[in-house]
């Protein structure tokens, strides 16, 4: 049941947290599109991370693979 939640939300707050940030009306088209092809390429980056086994328990050592997903999100969005 858990695993079902979290697949849900999970791609819920990514889509919440890019609609949001490359929706911001005072963001010209540039930006916009920047914030877009980042959040994609992540996207894609974190799907290949996961079918290549880089978020299995322990594969990141103590820290969760997922949370460093998380955060690298942040960071490029943020960032932009």
């Amino acid at each position: 049941m858990i695993d079902q939640i979290g697949a849900i939300a999970g791609p819920a707050v990514y889509a919440t947290m890019v609609g949001v940030l490359a929706g911001v009306p005072s963001a010209s088209d540039r930006r916009r599109w920047t914030t877009f092809i980042a959040a994609a390429a992540w996207g894609a980056v974190v799907v290949a991370v996961a079918a290549l086994g880089g978020f299995e328990p322990g594969a990141t050592g103590a820290v969760p693979g997922p949370g460093l997903a998380f955060a690298a999100l942040l960071a490029v969005l943020l960032g932009s």
